[in-house]
């Protein structure tokens, strides 16, 4: 399953969030996680995000659905 991807605060650098499963941002919105925390692989620095912060800046993989 995809993960979302958010720019690392440090060197904006875009990163694959990983442990993170959420196809959209919906599901997110509605899960019990305050926070999400991750090393960058380009600048290896800490990156904590409050949940507002991943809502907004975050891109969440497209749920394609067929009829």
């Amino acid at each position: 399953m995809p993960h979302p991807r958010i720019r690392c605060r440090h060197c904006d650098q875009v990163i694959v969030v990983p442990n993170m499963e959420f196809t959209d941002r919906q599901s997110f919105e509605d899960s019990d996680i305050s926070e999400v925390h991750t090393f960058c692989p380009h600048c290896g620095r800490l990156n904590i995000w409050n949940k507002d912060e991943v809502i907004n800046s975050a891109e969440f993989p497209v749920s394609v659905s067929w009829r």
